[in-house]
Parts: structure tokens; C-alpha cells; sequence
């Protein structure tokens, strides 16, 4: 019955449930001086948290990403669930980054709902996307596509 609780709790996204769980055994086998076994729950501790946030990006992200170009500009990539759609370069300017988010808004409208299940060829974009997102984190701005604009990127 344990299990199918835990099975279920990580089925419905409660990653929190698997990360305790995991964490839990890990010490029982400190504990129990089963380094060797603590060391395999760690490893998958962090597989498990690494493989959920690619998991949220690849599902669930629907973003203009921009960065700054070469040339002092900005680019942007439109993503929308997981797959990069159109990329877009605009003038590092308030008036060049407010033509971007509408147009990239406005192509979010337009595609809502009409993509079909992804292919094992997409699915394999949709990966390097979200490790290159998580990768890079630092030097990209992303705005959500799914909320109303604002001059605070999303987070």
C-alpha cells in the first residue's frame, strides 16, 4: 500500500514526496554505516531533482527567452510547450523588447491548443532546449507567455 501511495503522489507531481522518501533512505543507510547504498540514494536525489526541473521546463514552458546578441541587440526565442517555435531579434531598446513580447504573445495565442503530441525527434529538441534554458540561466531573461505582461520578467 506504501507504494502505490508513493507511486501515485509522484504520478500527480508531488516530486517533494520522492525527494523525502529518497532522502529518508539515504540516512537509514548512513545510519546502518551502508555508505555504499547512502551513496546510490544520493545519486538518485540528484537525478531525480535534476530530471524534474527539465521535466518542468520541457512541459510546461511557455516563454520568450531573450538574451543579448553580438551585435548589442536582443534575440529571442519563443518556446511553447518545450519546443522552440520562432526566434526573433529587436533592438536593445524598451520600444524593440515591447514589439518582441507582443509578437511573441500574439504567436502564443495563435498556436494555443494546436500542436500535436510531440515526436520522439521533438521530444529530443525539447531536451537540449531545457538543458541549454538551465544551463544558461544566468545570462538569459525569460518572460512567461501564459501571464500578463509586466516590465518584471518572470521568474
Amino acid at each position: 500500500m506504501v507504494n502505490v501511495e508513493r507511486a501515485s503522489a509522484i504520478l500527480s507531481g508531488d516530486n517533494e514526496t520522492m525527494y523525502k522518501d529518497l532522502e529518508n533512505r539515504r540516512e537509514k543507510a548512513a545510519e546502518n554505516l551502508q555508505f555504499e547504498e547512502a551513496q546510490k540514494f544520493q545519486m538518485l536525489l540528484a537525478l531525480a531533482r535534476h530530471n524534474g526541473k527539465i521535466k518542468n521546463y520541457v512541459t510546461s514552458h511557455h516563454a520568450l527567452v531573450t538574451a543579448l546578441d553580438e551585435e548589442g541587440g536582443l534575440t529571442g526565442l519563443v518556446i511553447i510547450h518545450g519546443r522552440l517555435v520562432k526566434t526573433m531579434h529587436a533592438a536593445n531598446t524598451p520600444a524593440g523588447m515591447k514589439n518582441m513580447q507582443c509578437a511573441a504573445k500574439e504567436l502564443y495565442i495563435k498556436m494555443r491548443g494546436t500542436m500535436a503530441a510531440p515526436s520522439a525527434e521533438e521530444i529530443d529538441e525539447m531536451l537540449i532546449i531545457a538543458s541549454w534554458l538551465e544551463h544558461r540561466c544566468d545570462e538569459l531573461t525569460v518572460y512567461s507567455l501564459d501571464h500578463a505582461w509586466s516590465t518584471a520578467p518572470a521568474t
